[in-house]
Parts: C-alpha cells; structure tokens; sequence
C-alpha cells in the first residue's frame, strides 16, 4: 500500500510536470483532489516537488502558448499582432496603459455626474414623482434597483 502510494505521488509529479493543472492529474490518475490535498498537508517534500512540478509544467505551458502565438503572428491574425506589441514592447504598452486609463477615468466621471444628477432629482420632487419618472409603481422595487445602481456605482469608483 505504502509503495503504491508513492508510486503514485511519483506519476502524479510527473503529470503536474507535463499539465500544472491539478484537476487534470487527479482525473488522469483517479485520485481525488481531497486525497491530493492530504498528500500535501501530510508530506511536505511532496508538497514541494508539487509546486516545483507545477512550475515546470507552466513554463512548458508558456512555451507551448508562445508557439502558437507566433504561428498566429505569422499567419498575420491581428489580434495575435496586437497581444504581442502590447506585451513585448514599451512603446506600445504604455499607449495601451494610457488609453485604458483615460477611458476608465472618463467612466468613473460620468458615473459621479449620473450619481449627482440622480440624487438631485430625488431631492426636488416627492418620492412619488420619481417613481412615476422612473416608471416604477412598486416601492419597494424602485428602492431595491436604486440599491442595486447604487452598488454598482460604488465598484466603478
């Protein structure tokens, strides 16, 4: 039993080597992860060779990904063209970073001024008013979707 065990602590390095994936090596070899997981709590140089595994089994990952990528690239696929510039080199990466940055801040500006714009709204009529606007007769619901706007705004900011 012993002996086997470790037989199979071997087979799964081996996978993690070739697929860091966790699951993937549990399936391959029929352990269950709970049993995966004791290995690891319970023996501290599997625990290590796993996590060694697994970064030998990412970098071969990577490699095989960049092939491919560059197989895109010289099949002219522009998005492929497009993923490596904006990885790979500066000048474009930072026009990239730029662009994201000014239109997320350009978001977050015009969710404040519908906030500001909203509350304002509220504030000069009646409750009743706004739900009519709104075109919500229920309360109870119009309170439910402005807490819910509400709590969407709060993650844009």
């Amino acid at each position: 039993m012993i002996r086997d065990r470790r037989g199979k602590k071997a087979r799964f390095i081996k996978e993690l080597e070739n697929s860091p994936l966790v699951e993937m090596a549990c399936r391959k070899l029929n352990v269950s992860r709970a049993t995966f997981y004791r290995w690891c709590d319970q023996d501290y140089t599997f625990k290590i060779d796993v996590e060694t595994a697994q970064r030998k089994g990412r970098d071969k990952l990577c490699d095989f990904t960049e092939s491919k990528l560059i197989e895109n690239i010289k099949d002219n696929l522009q998005s492929a063209i497009v993923f490596c510039l904006k990885h790979n080199s500066k000048i474009y990466r930072h026009q990239y970073a730029k662009s994201y940055t000014e239109d997320n801040e350009q978001l977050k500006k015009e969710v404040r001024i519908q906030k500001r714009l909203i509350d304002e709204l509220i504030d000069m009529m009646e409750i009743n008013e706004a739900l009519r606007i709104c075109g919500e007769v229920d309360l109870k619901t119009f309170k439910a979707k402005v807490a819910k706007e509400q709590r969407a705004m709060s993650d844009y900011q």
